[in-house]
């Protein structure tokens, strides 16, 4: 056969368009290979990050998700780290921790023991922002380093948040709320009236209110279930409020703490030295109680070491009771 230039021709384009309906054709199924993300190179698929605690919301299921892991026990611990996060559990008698560490929750060893300490509802405290509370812990204390919030008893039964730092600086005490325990001066009324809430708790009838320096604002009352021992809430300046007991009988006496007022309060502490012609600064320690003998408790004041005493009121009556 004699292949004439037109053939030829006609036959190479014949050919070129075969080639390009071949490569038309869809590729057989499960024959495509799965593309890789991209930038990724390898094929592999990209890591998830590991979200931080101080992010919005994410302590609060960390701490959920420990909980489901702990199982149905008593939890008398939670520590949480910008990137950390452990709960303690009370079983048959011994605390068990559980640590979340970079997504992944294991159990590991503590030094956490089991002294009585109450356990708590991790639900019953405000730590969905921790970001926040760093902050307010920061501003307070001075520091930012390494900080780590606990919620623990601090002190018989009384179950609180605190933000420690390392190196360490001033802890910073918050309430179940979220609200920081702040630093009181004991001379203005917002201060005498938060100390006097954080000494008097839940008591309805008390024997005694005061103040001494260096120690706090305290309250005494009868213990509510043992006869003989009297109960003392005392307030520090710097610190949550903590409990003592001591073997004493009751007054007969008791009145209601709603009946004092931290105004007159404040305004005796501040009126008085100048008053009373002392010279700044001056020690100003007060309790009220029955000790005078008149129906009504009255406030006994030592201003600098002179004695002034006022009703309720803050009314003057230091000549009608004597000293």
């Amino acid at each position: 056969m004699v292949w004439t230039r037109r053939k030829l021709l006609t036959l190479v384009g014949m050919s070129a368009i075969a080639a390009c309906a071949d490569d038309l054709d869809p590729a057989p199924t499960g024959s495509a290979v799965p593309s890789s993300p991209q930038g990724s190179g390898s094929g592999s698929a990209v890591p998830t990050p590991v979200p931080k605690l101080t992010d919005a919301g994410v302590a609060r299921r960390v701490v959920n998700e420990l909980r489901a892991r702990a199982g149905d026990h008593p939890v008398i611990k939670v520590g949480l780290t910008a990137d950390e996060a452990e709960l303690s559990v009370l079983v048959d008698g011994k605390a068990i921790t559980y640590a979340w560490r970079e997504g992944t929750i294991t159990e590991v060893g503590s030094d956490v023991a089991y002294v009585g300490q109450t356990s708590f509802d991790p639900d019953l405290y405000a730590f969905d922002d921790l970001q926040q509370l760093f902050g307010i812990a920061g501003a307070l204390s001075g520091s930012l380093s390494n900080q780590q919030l606990q919620i623990v008893d601090h002190d018989q039964g009384d179950v609180m948040m605190t933000v420690t730092t390392r190196p360490e600086s001033r802890p910073v005490f918050f309430r179940p709320d979220g609200s920081p325990i702040h630093e009181l001066d004991y001379v203005s009324e917002e201060s005498i009236r938060e100390g006097l809430a954080d000494a008097v708790g839940d008591r309805l009838q008390v024997a005694a209110i005061g103040f001494s320096t260096g120690q706090g604002l305290w309250v005494d009352s009868p213990h509510p279930t043992e006869a003989g021992v009297m109960v003392r809430r005392t307030r520090p300046a710097k610190l949550p409020a903590y409990t003592s007991q001591r073997k004493e009988d009751a007054p007969e006496k008791l009145f209601s703490p709603v009946d004092i007022d931290p105004a007159v309060l404040s305004k005796l502490v501040t009126q008085l030295p100048a008053r009373l012609g002392k010279q700044p600064p001056v020690k100003v320690d007060w309790t009220i109680d029955f000790r005078h003998g008149r129906p009504e408790p009255t406030i006994t004041l030592d201003v600098g070491g002179q004695t002034v005493v006022t009703d309720l009121e803050g009314l003057d009556i230091t000549a009608e009771v004597g000293d």
